[in-house]
């Protein structure tokens, strides 16, 4: 049985490392790598949140230039200021939001994080991945079977990163499970997609793809498997019936059992 009465105050990010409008978009670059974030809040000198800059949004502002590895392209990022290229107003919440409606708002949404504010001011952040942490505090007993997404798709990890691409485009899905000689080694979503797209001329998945998951046999317990993935810090799961993959669980799975 769910606690409805769950406040996202319990389970968010604080305090959040956050940029100012005038910080140079190769600095949000460092930072991002620094610290492993996808993105960061930009706030004016009151603390509150006018905007948000993202590794997407890097990516996408950012020229290719030739690297030093054959088939590899660096990517350089403009010194322009965050306050010319963030995604203004992000979409903000109350500490005392509950998990459910958040959750819901997230997948409603189709986004990331939402930003926790009181009194305009930024408190922390609330990630879909941070919805782990509210499945495995629960007692859930439910199967990780009854939440995965049992539309797996594979390729081998030798196979062309556009290759790879095109196969996520077409299958409508957020991830595809690397394998080499009949066994997962690793996992290919949008992130590594976006990324390869634009530093990659040339290559193989294996060289993108996410190495960070865990599998799991499909009747494991949900709570147990999150308890599994915020230990390791993976938020992807790749889940085997009888040795074979079956199924993919990624934050947005754990974010409708935290509902």
């Amino acid at each position: 049985m769910h606690d409805a009465g769950e406040q996202i105050a319990d389970y968010m990010v604080a305090p959040v490392r956050s940029v100012r409008g005038r910080t140079s978009l190769r600095e949000v670059s460092q930072l991002l790598t620094t610290h492993g974030l996808s993105a960061l809040p930009v706030v004016d000198g009151d603390q509150r949140i006018i905007g948000v800059i993202s590794l997407t949004d890097l990516i996408r502002l950012g020229s290719i230039r030739p690297g030093d590895v054959a088939g590899q392209s660096v990517l350089e990022i403009p010194e322009d200021p965050v306050a010319l290229a963030m995604t203004p107003d992000p979409l903000t919440v109350p500490p005392t939001l509950t998990v459910p409606r958040a959750a819901r708002l997230l997948l409603r949404r189709r986004i990331h994080r939402v930003f926790v504010t009181k009194d305009e001011r930024l408190l922390g952040v609330l990630a879909m991945r941070d919805l782990l942490r509210v499945v495995a505090a629960r007692g859930s007993t439910e199967p990780i079977s009854d939440y995965m997404n049992d539309l797996a798709v594979t390729m081998p990890a030798t196979a062309s990163i556009p290759d790879a691409i095109s196969r996520l485009e077409t299958s409508q899905l957020h991830t595809i499970v690397v394998m080499r000689h009949g066994k997962p080694v690793g996992t290919f979503t949008q992130d590594e997609a976006v990324t390869a797209r634009h530093t990659f001329e040339r290559g193989q998945v294996e060289d993108v793809m996410n190495t960070s998951f865990l599998c799991l046999p499909t009747d494991t317990p949900m709570q147990r498997a999150a308890q599994q993935a915020v230990l390791m810090k993976s938020s992807l799961l790749i889940a085997l019936h009888a040795g074979q993959v079956a199924g993919v669980l990624s934050p947005t799975d754990f974010a409708f059992a935290a509902m």
